[in-house]
């Protein structure tokens, strides 16, 4: 784990062009990520049967939480010292 930080920040030193690709890639994961953090969220309302109009509200804390811990995730590997 520490090891694959490592190296990511490494990469994102030189700057320029690995920024960028950094970047996309880390987009696309992100994507993926928040995919499959909402087919987890689905199987879990139909699991739990948690009615429909508490859903949307749980999408949506769920949604906000993940991507303030992805931008947050990414700053820190971008920034990091």
């Amino acid at each position: 784990y520490r090891l694959f930080f490592d190296n990511v920040r490494e990469i994102t030193r030189q700057g320029g062009v690995s920024r960028m690709i950094f970047l996309i890639w880390f987009s696309f994961f992100a994507l993926f990520f928040l995919y499959y953090i909402n087919r987890l969220s689905t199987s879990f309302c139909i699991k739990k049967e948690i009615p429909e109009e508490r859903q949307d509200r749980f999408y949506r804390t769920i949604n906000v939480l993940i991507t303030i811990l992805l931008v947050s995730t990414y700053l820190e590997i971008l920034y990091a010292t």
